[in-house]
């Protein structure tokens, strides 16, 4: 399967907080331009720390995570904001893990590398501003909410 890579940006927390209030325009957001590979098996996104340089977040805590590693590997919990250009800019804060162990961070870094990409959205990254990959071109969709 192709991997998908979609251009978006993580943003500085509170100043994402200002914009979707409209209390800040979207150019005076401090952000980050970066490469998300979407992977819907995955329920987090995970970013390197490199990426936080310059941005406010908000610390979480840590966690136990595992995914293509054999075993857990420890991570932080941050709250960041990430929009992606889908009608606009769809944007939300979001929880997002960062590896503590660099030989992690190396080779998520290594490995995202390889299909230009330098972090990974989550399914969750996807939900919360309501995006959809289009099944045609690959391309972020916003797609209204339903509510039962």
């Amino acid at each position: 399967m192709e991997a998908i890579v979609w251009k978006g940006f993580l943003c500085d927390v509170y100043d994402l907080f200002e914009f979707l209030d409209g209390k800040k325009s979207w150019d005076a957001v401090r952000k980050k331009e970066t490469s998300f590979l979407v992977d819907t098996e995955a329920s987090m996104t995970v970013i390197p720390e490199k990426l936080l340089e310059g941005l406010s977040f908000i610390s979480l805590g840590t966690t136990m995570a595992q995914g293509i590693c054999k075993e857990p590997v420890k991570f932080r919990r941050i709250l960041i904001g990430i929009a992606i250009p889908a009608d606009g800019i769809s944007a939300s804060p979001h929880e997002v893990l960062v590896p503590i162990d660099k030989t992690v961070e190396e080779k998520l870094v290594e490995s995202l590398k390889e299909i230009n990409a330098s972090a990974l959205l989550g399914r969750y990254s996807l939900d919360a501003p309501c995006l959809r990959i289009d099944l045609h071109t690959k391309a972020p969709i916003k797609v209204r909410i339903h509510l039962l």
